[in-house]
């Protein structure tokens, strides 16, 4: 696993970088750490998975953290961000950039334990993965993977990061593939939306991290907006009980 740490303290990077050292110590995980003092230096270095995690501090001269991690976003929306910093006024924020976690300074290494237990559990929850036939041809597609699903006459077509990918199954079966990750909304018939994937709300869209909208049912939009601001809320919440 690399981990990149970005932060113009020297100081912060290095107690981060030796609470991980421990952290993965203690676990008896392989890691790989990248130190940065500033989010210039890391974008140049930056490309789609070559980290799978980001502690990102905010407050920075030049590049704040929440800029580099928008950039970030634009490339690689699956890499688990984690902003450190001095103040509490970026929270809700940081969730528009799909941020896993938001830990104040000083970081106490008990809590950042607890945020590399919550974010590993959440990578193998990102394993998870669906087999489909596209082109007579069987398929293995991660679930994190899919932006949203759209029903397309008698087939499914699926939206990711980098391509899409038509399937002739029922939209009702691709929905039984899916329906225990609660990752997984129905937004209107015949399309489904990964809530991790949704930056934001614009009227009665969901705008998706890729920039695409996708409509909201008119009919219940009051009702699903609230299970989608839920779903962000819980994250919130689950990290200050922390």
């Amino acid at each position: 696993m690399r981990i990149a740490i970005v932060d113009d303290l020297e100081e912060d990077r290095q107690a981060l970088a030796q609470m991980l050292g421990r952290y993965f110590a203690h676990t008896h995980g392989r890691v790989e750490l990248c130190l940065y003092e500033s989010a210039q230096t890391l974008l140049a270095e930056f490309s789609p998975d070559r980290f799978q995690m980001i502690l990102l501090d905010i407050y920075m001269e030049n590049m704040d953290g929440m800029e580099a991690a928008r950039l970030i976003r634009q490339r690689d929306v699956f890499c688990q961000l984690i902003f450190t910093t001095t103040s509490t006024d970026h929270a809700v924020e940081s969730y528009n950039v799909a941020a896993s976690y938001y830990l104040l300074k000083p970081v106490q290494e008990r809590k950042l334990w607890q945020v590399l237990n919550l974010c590993l559990g959440q990578r193998m929850l990102d394993q998870r993965a669906i087999e489909i036939m596209v082109n007579r041809m069987p398929v293995r597609i991660l679930l994190r993977r899919i932006i949203y699903a759209e029903a397309e006459r008698n087939a499914v077509r699926i939206h990711t990061a980098g391509e899409e990918m038509l399937t002739y199954l029922s939209f009702a079966s691709f929905c039984a593939l899916i329906c225990d990750d609660p990752r997984f909304l129905q937004c209107y018939k015949g399309c489904v939306v990964n809530l991790d994937c949704v930056s934001a709300v614009a009227g009665d869209d969901f705008v998706m991290c890729t920039g695409q909208r996708v409509p909201i049912r008119k009919k219940d939009g009051s009702k699903l907006k609230a299970m989608y601001l839920n779903y962000k809320l819980s994250g919130i919440r689950r990290e200050f009980e922390q």
